[in-house]
C-alpha cells in the first residue's frame, strides 16, 4: 500500500500536464468556460456574457476531481490517460489556449467597431467641412488603437 500511497502523494496518477495546480486551474476554467458550447444542460452569462455551467462552480470542479474523485480511482488502480485510438482528437492545449483567449477576441471586436464607428462619423465630418471634429475624432481613434485592455475590459 506504501507504493499506491506515493504514487498518489507525487501525483503520479495524474497525466502529466495536470500534475501542476496552475495547469489544473487552466484546464477547469476553460472546462467551465466550454459550458457554452454544450447544447443542453443548466448554464446561465456571467457578468461578461460567457456562458458558464449554474450548477457547478469551476473551484468545486476541480477540487472534486483532482483531489477527490481522481484519488479514489487510483487507489484502486485505475488512472486517468490519454485514448490510444487511431483519431484525430483535439489538442487539450489547444483548446484551453482558445478558451482562455475568448474575453481578449470579444474585447477586441467590440474596440474595431467603435473605431470604426468613430471612423465613419470622422469621414463624415471632412465632408461637411467640420474640421475640428474630424481631428477630435481622428484623435480618439489613435487613443484607441494605443489603448491596452485592462482587467475589468476583460
Amino acid at each position: 500500500m506504501n507504493n499506491v500511497k506515493n504514487l498518489i502523494e507525487n501525483e503520479r496518477h495524474l497525466p502529466y500536464f495536470l500534475r501542476d495546480f496552475h495547469d489544473q486551474k487552466d484546464l477547469f476554467k476553460a472546462l467551465h468556460g466550454s459550458w457554452g458550447d454544450c447544447k443542453n444542460g443548466q448554464k446561465e452569462q456571467d457578468e461578461q456574457g460567457k456562458w458558464v455551467s449554474k450548477t457547478i462552480p469551476w473551484v468545486d470542479g476541480h477540487i472534486y476531481t483532482i483531489d477527490h474523485f481522481l484519488r479514489f480511482m487510483a487507489y484502486h488502480g485505475y488512472t486517468l490517460q490519454q485514448c490510444r485510438a487511431k483519431v484525430d482528437f483535439h489538442d487539450i492545449h489547444v483548446t484551453i489556449k482558445e478558451i482562455q483567449d475568448r474575453p481578449m477576441k470579444a474585447w477586441l471586436e467590440k474596440k474595431e467597431k467603435e473605431m470604426a464607428k468613430l471612423t465613419a462619423e470622422k469621414d463624415q465630418a471632412v465632408k461637411d467641412s467640420d474640421y475640428e471634429r474630424a481631428c477630435e475624432l481622428r484623435d480618439k481613434v489613435e487613443t484607441m488603437r494605443n489603448q491596452k485592455p485592462s482587467i475589468r475590459d476583460l
